[in-house]
């Protein structure tokens, strides 16, 4: 007999570009490698606040947006860590889609 597997509603997703993910650890990678990498020395980093620091003590230049971002999801002043600091409005979105389409 093995575990049972725990059925959560909500899986990890990413704020920037709704992707799901099967765990915290992979939608952290997802960011870092994804939405959070220089685009001048491709250097990664956990968080757009680390990025826009960088580049400006680096490059001397300003980053404006989040790459690979959905539209009105590209903000760099959000405080966003794999699904911590995101919008509480943006999860309840997600929870009630969820919800409407386990329902169908």
């Amino acid at each position: 007999m093995g575990r049972t597997k725990k059925k959560t509603l909500l899986k990890p997703f990413c704020f920037y570009c709704d992707k799901e993910f099967l765990s915290q650890a992979i939608l952290l990678k997802h960011q870092k490698n994804r939405h959070f990498g220089c685009k001048d020395c491709k250097k990664k980093f956990s968080s757009a606040n680390g990025l826009s620091t960088h580049a400006l003590q680096r490059h001397r230049t300003t980053v404006l947006k989040v790459h690979n971002a959905k539209k009105g999801r590209d903000s760099t002043q959000i405080a966003i860590k794999g699904m911590a600091g995101g919008p509480q409005e943006v999860i309840e979105d997600r929870i009630l889609l969820k919800t409407v389409q386990k329902m169908q």
